[in-house]
């Protein structure tokens, strides 16, 4: 789809296992976009803070909201859902 990682991402990413960053910083990791999986019980206070506002994504309403439950598993269905997902919500295709 054209998407490119950003300069910090990069620099992390591609290494094995897990990087641990503070949400203070997440802006610098974050690309033209933020895809949110979130589920119905779950609190999103978070999206009220002046870090997260800030994210350029968010400023720019490229904040894009996923149902958790929807992508929860790596089966054949699921990842058909997400790949169609993600067309319509990055090529406006459906």
């Amino acid at each position: 789809m054209g998407l490119k990682m950003p300069e910090k991402v990069k620099e992390v990413a591609l290494e094995p296992g897990y990087f641990a960053i503070s949400q203070e910083v997440l802006g610098d990791y974050t690309g033209d976009y933020v895809i949110m999986s979130l589920a119905e019980d779950q609190g999103t206070a978070f999206m009220d803070a002046d870090w997260f506002k800030e994210i350029d994504a968010v400023k720019n309403g490229r904040l894009i909201k996923s149902d958790a439950k929807k992508a929860y598993f790596n089966d054949s269905l699921t990842l058909d859902w997400q790949l169609e997902f993600f067309e319509e919500q990055f090529l406006g295709a459906k």
